[in-house]
């Protein structure tokens, strides 16, 4: 029988066990941040087995030690050393950013990706641009799927929020990380874009919703 507060809790813990932030857990082979957060929110009930063995490895567990702890087992250590040419930050593991400087930096994203498309034959360009954006993703993503829950749950539909980030939810979802697919179709719902999201997707969607409603008390 699968126990998701457990599992987020145990997650939570090895994490703060062995002092890396979330980033940092990315960094050493885990889920992308947004995932992880969601994961030790208990806002994700069916990780998939990707998530899992990316868990295993950012969190130093022997291979299956995610799905074991999910099943209601317990997981193991590896005591695997880290991996050669990583880089640790033990003293600054996260910086602030207010929204203005991610809207600049997204507004900067923007703009090159419009001059690489319309410099189609240099694929340079094309690359460097499509690197950007997956880059700046994990920066903006979180705070924009909690903006987009929020004002959800205040208004039910599209307001004038969304206008703000409406080139965010134009852009292709080309993301081939699965964790980042599913997140980028999330806000997409959120924003009531519906279009190819099968009926599975949208209880998840709705259940997830529900979840980050529950996680803050019901504000």
């Amino acid at each position: 029988m699968q126990d998701h507060r457990r599992f987020a809790q145990a997650v939570r813990e090895r994490r703060q066990q062995l002092g890396l932030s979330r980033v940092q857990v990315r960094d050493r082979g885990g889920p992308s941040e947004p995932t992880l957060t969601r994961i030790e929110r208990a806002e994700i009930t069916d990780p998939s087995p990707a998530t899992l063995a990316k868990l295993d490895s950012g969190l130093a567990w022997t291979a299956g030690s995610a799905a074991r702890l999910l099943s209601g087992g317990s997981p193991r250590s590896s005591d695997a050393p880290a991996t050669a040419g990583q880089v640790a930050f033990p003293d600054v593991d996260r910086i602030a950013l207010d929204i203005a400087t991610v809207t600049d930096l997204i507004s900067v994203s923007t703009r090159l990706a419009e001059h690489a498309e319309q410099r189609a034959e240099d694929t340079d360009l094309r690359s460097i641009a499509d690197d950007l954006s997956s880059a700046l993703h994990p920066v903006y993503g979180t705070y924009v799927t909690q903006l987009f829950e929020a004002n959800r749950r205040e208004h039910g539909t599209l307001s004038p929020i969304f206008a703000a980030f409406s080139h965010l939810l134009d852009e292709p979802n080309n993301a081939v990380d699965p964790d980042e697919f599913e997140e980028r179709q999330y806000r997409r719902w959120l924003a009531g874009r519906t279009s190819g999201i099968d009926t599975a997707t949208d209880e998840r969607f709705t259940r997830r919703l529900q979840a980050s409603h529950e996680n803050r008390g019901g504000q």
